[in-house]
């Protein structure tokens, strides 16, 4: 059964489109690196990294990788643990407070997210390849205040 398109309200059409997108972000819990299988978390901690410290703070500890990546403290901790041990990510004592760490990329770290930023950027340009600047500033626009109003309504663990 076809649905004509002219029945399906604008918010139908965003949910559907949406829903369809979760194949885009849909990834194995572990990638291939070269001969290494790197863990998607491990990834997401070194983005999390990567965009540097919180307005008025120094440094990047556990608990900003937490809210970054909206997980529970806890989670936070196992997530950093499992990325340090992979030799991506370096804790050293915090400057700013003897009970926490410091966060900084390892030099294997910066390589592996470079490589990961330069595939998913291969991958978004494969995409979005014959779209418009106009059209690809305009769906970064539009994407970036729909996160940013999600990040806006979840509550903190």
């Amino acid at each position: 059964m076809c649905e004509q398109r002219s029945t399906v309200t604008g918010d139908e059409r965003l949910d559907r489109a949406l829903i369809a997108l979760r194949r885009f972000w849909t990834a194995p819990d572990a990638v291939r690196d070269g001969a290494a299988t790197v863990e998607l978390s491990t990834l997401l901690v070194l983005e999390a990294v990567l965009e540097g410290p919180a307005a008025g703070d120094g440094e990047i500890g556990v608990g900003l990788v937490g809210e970054r990546l909206d997980v529970r403290p806890s989670t936070a901790s196992r997530l950093v643990d499992r990325a340090a041990a992979a030799g991506v990510l370096a804790k050293r004592p915090s400057t700013l407070d003897g009970r926490s760490v410091r966060l900084t990329l390892t030099p294997d770290g910066e390589g592996l997210a470079r490589r990961a930023r330069q595939f998913r950027a291969a991958r978004l340009d494969a995409l979005l390849g014959a779209w418009s600047t106009g059209d690809r500033d305009q769906l970064t626009t539009l994407l970036e205040r729909l996160a940013a109003a999600v990040r806006s309504e979840r509550p903190r663990a």
